[in-house]
């Protein structure tokens, strides 16, 4: 039996993981997520923020849909903290564990980029790519009744995520 190691479970990593699954039934396929999110897509956070979307719609999938359905060995809240040649080390609630690997596969997806500008640590500002920045970007201008709002980027999200604030009128 081979044994398969994908780190990341948004999209991309859960896609791979029931494709390997549906053509090797037989294999073990390990997912190793480091939030407790997964199949999960950034482009619905500006949905949840605005308020036409529920933060749970933001999983296509839960987690329990992998394990039971689809057979695949589901690590959340596991941080990969080391790959070497035929095993990576992963650090979870009860310790590290060292897993084999015959195929090893990065989806751990991509970063928001942080400008290097003062103010960037402040109380307020936030990056808008996981499911939990939703949650907490609308907490926080609920809580405290923000009203000017400024969007730094020219991506996707970016563009959505001001539509959101101009539509709950928000000063953009």
């Amino acid at each position: 039996m081979k044994k398969v190691v994908i780190i990341g479970g948004g999209a991309a990593g859960m896609s791979t993981a029931s494709r390997v699954k549906r053509l090797k039934p037989e294999w073990d396929v390990k997912v190793f997520e480091a939030t407790e999110w997964v199949s999960h897509a950034p482009c619905g956070v500006p949905y949840v923020v605005e308020g036409i979307s529920p933060k749970e719609k933001l999983m296509h999938y839960p987690p329990e849909f992998f394990i039971k359905k689809r057979g695949i060995d589901l690590h959340l809240n596991a941080e990969v903290i080391e790959v070497e040649q035929g095993s990576v080390r992963v650090r979870e609630k009860d310790g590290e564990k060292a897993y084999e690997w015959d195929y090893l596969v990065f989806a751990n997806g991509a970063s928001p980029q942080i400008p290097p500008i003062e103010g960037v640590e402040l109380k307020g500002v936030f990056t808008a790519d996981l499911p939990p920045d939703a949650v907490a970007i609308k907490e926080y201008m609920e809580k405290n009744d923000v009203r000017n709002v400024i969007v730094i980027g020219t991506g996707y999200i970016a563009l959505e995520m001001a539509e959101a604030f101009v539509v709950q009128r928000k000063n953009v």
